[in-house]
């Protein structure tokens, strides 16, 4: 409907011919925000805004300048995450190894909490002679303490003062470490900042140097125990043998009766021969089960069709020629009777062929079963050698039970002497000398500016400010 009707029955403007006001949204509801009531109140209230933010810029202004001027020095560091193993010889990385994964951010987070660590600040203060110095106090913007104080609070001091104005800083993804020190004195910031870098490497080389003295003096008790029952293990083998008339002829691998090997380390002749003839009675086996199928093979279809006469190169030449003459031969049947002549010379060069390939295929097949018959003869002969060696096994493995238990003791002190011993030797050949996975990427130089104040911060922030609280008063004046 375009038009509506009144009570009295006088036609209203429809929808389409309402205009709605400047204050109404077109769902009908009032706007929200009015534009020119905001430019209105900001027109009559200009100077009102002018002298807030004005205001707000000069306190920012003369903060600024009340502020004592502090300078930040930035060194930074590399740290591989490596870690050296007390009994390894070389250092590993973690995530390098197949066998072992290394939770990496929580290695590099362990670092920077030992930057950031009360014992460093410690190192830092005593190598640069901080403690109970009113320099590292005055540049702090304090006042020295009057009189004397224990040496207990001044490095009490010294450490809290290095600790609370450090940075350490590591980035996301990255292994470069920034230390930063913000003091009021340019030249003590990077100096301290220098300080933290060389002090971290330091005392990470101390504490590898320490661990590797420790593991020298374990290793030292460890082989002597080991020396010890090694001698006390090879003296019983040796009684042992003696007394049972055992000859130790080197370690054999045994096989025994119910089929099963085993490590003879009292090794004799019967062992090891027997250990030879039953690897050429596998052998064996093995070459007859292939021979054995390849008879199969032939014996089971017809000859010609076997792959192993086909790979005949005279059957396949006999073969190539035989269809030559069939072609021949069918051509010459068309045109002629049987009994031409070359029909007639075709047909007996066909049957010769023919002759040739059962001959030559017969002697392929014969030649597969000679080859079978002999492997098989050769298994038999192998496993009753088996056998045989086996019985005169079985006395000599009574008699070797109680050697092979005091020889594995025996064996097991050695290796435990010699990885020992090695680790040992490897100790005192890398005693002092210490590889460190951090290096110092940048020193810290002396700045030359202040880090804070921040004049340009401080305007923007004002302005901000002045800003905020000037719409406030407006807003609540009008």
């Amino acid at each position: 409907m375009s038009n509506l009707v009144s009570a009295s029955g006088a036609s209203l403007p429809g929808p389409t011919g309402f205009d709605a006001p400047d204050e109404f949204d077109h769902s009908g509801g009032r706007a929200a925000f009015d534009f020119r009531q905001v430019i209105s109140a900001v027109q009559s209230n200009l100077w009102l805004i002018a002298l807030i933010v004005a205001a707000a810029l000069s306190i920012a202004l003369v903060a600024t300048m009340l502020q004592p001027k502090r300078y930040t020095a930035s060194s930074s560091i590399q740290i591989s995450n490596s870690s050296g193993r007390v009994l390894g010889s070389k250092e590993d990385q973690p995530g390098d190894n197949g066998d072992v994964t290394y939770d990496v951010d929580r290695f590099l987070k362990t670092q920077v909490d030992i930057l950031q660590s009360r014992g460093l600040a410690l190192r830092v203060a005593q190598k640069l002679n901080l403690i109970g110095n009113p320099r590292l106090v005055r540049a702090q913007g304090m006042s020295a303490p009057s009189g004397t104080t224990a040496p207990d609070a001044q490095r009490d001091t010294a450490i809290a003062l290095l600790v609370s104005n450090l940075s350490v800083i590591l980035p996301r993804d990255s292994r470069i470490v920034t230390i930063s020190y913000v003091s009021a004195d340019p030249d003590l910031s990077a100096q301290i900042a220098n300080a933290y870098a060389s002090e971290f490497i330091q005392a990470n080389l101390q504490q590898k140097f320490d661990s590797s003295s420790y593991a020298r003096n374990f290793l030292g008790e460890r082989l002597q125990e080991a020396k010890g029952r090694l001698e006390n293990s090879e003296r019983a083998v040796n009684t042992y043998a003696r007394s049972a008339g055992l000859i130790n002829t080197g370690s054999s691998t045994v096989e025994g009766p119910d089929g099963s090997s085993r490590t003879d380390r009292g090794g004799s002749v019967t062992a090891s021969s027997m250990s030879q003839v039953n690897m050429a009675a596998n052998d064996a086996t093995a070459r007859r089960i292939e021979s054995e199928g390849k008879w199969r093979a032939v014996s089971s279809g017809p000859l010609l069709s076997s792959p192993i006469v086909l790979a005949n190169p005279t059957v396949v030449t006999l073969l190539s020629q035989r269809a030559t003459v069939e072609a021949e031969l069918s051509q010459d049947r068309a045109n002629h009777l049987d009994d031409y002549p070359t029909v007639k010379a075709k047909r007996a060069q066909l049957t010769a062929i023919n002759q040739q390939l059962t001959s030559i295929a017969g002697n392929a097949k014969n030649s597969v079963r000679q080859e079978y018959q002999g492997a098989l003869s050769t298994e038999q002969a192998l496993k009753g050698k088996v056998e045989q060696l086996k019985s005169e096994t079985l006395s000599k493995q009574d008699r070797s039970v109680q050697y092979n238990l005091l020889a594995r003791e025996a064996d097991t002190n050695r290796q435990l002497y010699e990885g020992l011993l090695e680790r040992y030797k490897t100790l005192n050949a890398m005693a002092g000398v210490s590889l460190s996975n951090i290096s110092i990427i940048d020193n810290a130089e002396v700045p030359k500016g202040p880090s804070s104040p921040n004049l340009v911060r401080n305007l923007l922030l004002g302005l901000i400010a002045g800003l905020g609280l000037a719409a406030m008063l407006v807003f609540f004046r009008d």
